[in-house]
């Protein structure tokens, strides 16, 4: 029996062998707060592989997106939606394809040797201790959210960030994140400061280093969303295919025999302008750049 309840108290409230719908309820029901969904891992078998795949795309697009799916009654009257209100935190052995529900991702890759275990099991030992702390931010949080003028100071404070992330030139939404990221730790910070757990110079550095921190994670994913795109993967893989002579493009003016791969297949035609930067293409037969 006490097996069974330290189980269903360690249980992760929400994995990738739960449907979409009751995910999608329970990004619902846990409004302003973190819904841990556990378990995104390579499959055996590609059905399998598939289905979750498209789970984790619908999770990833809802969360992005702030959208629930839209339902019908059989009098076609609607159904209640239920769009996430939260943040989810994934735990996953694999990343996701797509571009764009690849920047819909904030990932932190965590190494055996980035988490104290020892440190882990003391703060787990504390948890009466952590619910103390989160109660305690969240009322002084609501009281500062209600002083007048502060949702000018966090839009102003939301701006200057943005703008100094947009420096990196990458996906939009990966830019908000880090800058909410940023955000939310420094109101933690500064709620931590007020009840002297960590003094002001602290909290200065945690800040600027945790920013560096969102910025160079925003700026390494930003590169993934550019290689995953149908058209960047297009256009790397036929410079490949025509740099090892799998595939050719004849010249605008005639090649000689000997200019030709013996093996190579006919696709378009190219010159000096379009010859290797390949950006530009038009159906087959295609005029390779």
């Amino acid at each position: 029996m006490l097996r069974k309840v330290l189980y269903d108290h360690q249980r992760p409230p929400a994995n990738f062998k739960d449907t979409a719908n009751s995910l999608e309820r329970r990004s619902f029901d846990t409004k302003d707060s973190l819904l841990l969904i556990d378990d995104y891992h390579p499959t055996s078998t590609p059905q399998e592989a598939k289905a979750m795949a498209q789970l984790a795309q619908q999770i990833l697009r809802g969360y992005g997106d702030r959208v629930g799916r839209g339902r019908m009654k059989q009098d076609t009257t609607l159904r209640a939606d239920y769009p996430p209100r939260g943040m989810a935190i994934v735990t996953a052995e694999d990343l996701l394809e797509g571009g764009s529900s690849v920047a819909r991702l904030f990932p932190v890759e965590l190494k055996p040797s980035d988490v104290n275990l020892l440190k882990l099991t003391e703060a787990q030992g504390q948890t009466p201790c952590l619910r103390e702390a989160m109660s305690g931010y969240l009322s002084w949080l609501a009281e500062a959210m209600n002083s007048g003028d502060y949702d000018d100071k966090l839009s102003q404070m939301f701006s200057d960030k943005r703008k100094e992330a947009n420096l990196l030139r990458v996906h939009g939404r990966l830019i908000e994140a880090a800058v909410w990221l940023h955000l939310g730790l420094q109101m933690g910070l500064k709620y931590a400061v007020s009840v002297r757990a960590i003094d002001e110079q602290t909290s200065q550095h945690l800040l600027h280093e945790a920013w560096t921190g969102f910025l160079n994670t925003a700026s390494e994913q930003g590169e993934q969303v550019t290689e995953v795109k149908a058209t960047t993967r297009f256009v790397n893989i036929v410079t490949e295919l025509i740099a090892n002579g799998t595939i050719y493009t004849t010249a605008a003016k005639p090649l000689t025999g000997e200019d030709i791969p013996k093996n190579g297949t006919h696709v378009g035609w190219s010159d000096r302008e379009y010859s290797t930067s390949c950006q530009m293409f038009s159906t087959m037969p295609f005029s390779v750049s």
